[in-house]
């Protein structure tokens, strides 16, 4: 992936926001980085398998300098292999748990020197031990072939790197994608753009005819290429109902709906200044006026 071309990638489909927001792929990539930095510390603290001085406890990350002649660090494949593993391994996986830390480009970055470089350089260690084992011990030995021995600080070193290797290649090819998708969205995000789908714009003639038939063949392909989202209706689809005409049915039935709320609504705004209007009479204790009363009446 070129990280200078990146910002002209097209956009991935999907919810920008949700993508922006994916963070599995950084999730494996600490988890890797972290089994990567307690390997490192475990293979320099254990103690040399092959120590002549037995019974003593004589750390890989100590012991390897004080081997003399032909087994030194740089004259043989077995010390050499841990020396370089410790190199290797940190500068690409525990540099890479900072990265994700860090995030943004220079963990898309780290991430896919996690890929290559995990699987090229960080080969070396057990390729090193594979060549003590199978070459250097047999020629020092005259001819005898290695003794397996799964404790031994070459296989240790051989079984541990082989497998880790072989995982976090496979860690990262899943994480990968989901880091650059991610990375992407939030740059899109952050610019402005979306990835919502848009109707190409079509040239219509100015015959009338000609033009009503350009615009429904328009409108035909628009709706091909973006379909228009299931609108919220509590109506059945007809099988040989097109979703246009559906929606045009849920549209007149939410109208009609809204009518009848309104006309319910008017008549309880009456209802209620007819009440308001019957207590305010019931409230007027004032006797009523008769016209034709007269002091001559009797009561």
């Amino acid at each position: 992936m070129d990280l200078r071309n990146i910002s002209a990638m097209p956009l991935p489909a999907g919810n920008l926001t949700e993508m922006a927001n994916d963070t599995l792929g950084s999730t494996l990539l600490a988890i890797i980085s972290i089994v990567w930095t307690l390997w490192i510390v475990v293979s320099m603290l254990v103690s040399w398998q092959n120590s002549e001085s037995s019974g003593n406890y004589d750390p890989a990350v100590s012991y390897i300098w004080t081997l003399p002649n032909e087994n030194a660090v740089f004259r043989s494949w077995l010390p050499a292999g841990y020396f370089w593993s410790w190199i290797f391994n940190f500068f690409v996986f525990t540099v890479e748990g900072f990265a994700v830390a860090i995030g943004g480009e220079f963990l898309l970055l780290w991430a896919q020197v996690g890929l290559w470089g995990g699987l090229i350089v960080c080969a070396f260690p057990w390729i090193m031990e594979l060549i003590y084992i199978t070459q250097e011990y047999p020629e020092r030995q005259s001819g005898q072939v290695w003794p397996y021995i799964f404790w031994s600080a070459e296989f240790w070193m051989f079984f541990m790197q082989c497998l880790l290797w072989f995982i976090s290649f496979w860690v990262h090819v899943i994480a990968l994608p989901s880091i650059a998708t991610s990375y992407i969205a939030r740059r899109a995000l952050e610019s402005g753009a979306t990835n919502e789908c848009k109707c190409y714009t079509c040239k219509l003639p100015q015959a009338p005819e000609e033009r009503l038939e350009a615009e429904a063949i328009c409108k035909a392909a628009c709706n091909a290429k973006c379909p228009p989202e299931q609108p919220p209706c509590p109506l059945t689809q007809f099988e040989d109902e097109n979703l246009e005409d559906y929606a045009m049915r849920c549209a007149a039935a939410a109208e009609l709906a809204k009518d009848v709320t309104d006309e319910e609504t008017k008549t309880v705004a009456e209802d209620n200044e007819l009440d308001d209007e019957d207590d305010e009479d019931d409230g007027d204790e004032s006797l009523p006026i008769d016209d034709i009363s007269s002091p001559d009446d009797e009561w």
